[in-house]
């Protein structure tokens, strides 16, 4: 999110469950905020369950953040003027992922090289 940016949540619902469980929660969101942010414990996702982003932006004359004064329409777009919600997440297997693919094949070059190694024999 950007300037108007005002709350964010991610929730996870598993599959077959109509419930839901709240994994991160940021009630006063800053544009200089944006970062990565780890849980404190792994969650074990299987199969068919769903991720959900819940981002509330305020556009208000009530929001300090807002560079537009008086606030006006404001569009989708990656400028900081525009506005967006956007969450990467990322995940590991227990395993070796079945097949191949071009991410997977890049990956497993990148795994090779002596910098990355490095890095990796360092955790």
């Amino acid at each position: 999110m950007h300037m108007l940016g005002k709350e964010m949540r991610i929730w996870l619902q598993p599959a077959g469950s109509s419930s839901r469980q709240l994994l991160l929660q940021l009630e006063r969101w800053d544009f200089n905020w944006q970062s990565r942010y780890l849980l404190k414990d792994p969650i074990p996702l299987k199969k068919g369950a769903r991720l959900f982003v819940e981002a509330v932006f305020d556009n208000s004359t009530g929001n300090p953040s807002n560079p537009n004064h008086p606030p006006k329409t404001v569009y989708l777009g990656e400028s900081t003027e525009d506005e967006m919600g956007f969450v990467v997440v990322g995940i590991m297997t227990d395993s070796r992922p079945n097949g191949t693919s071009d991410f997977f094949n890049y990956f497993e070059k990148m795994l090779e090289a002596n910098t990355l190694r490095k890095l990796m024999e360092k955790r």
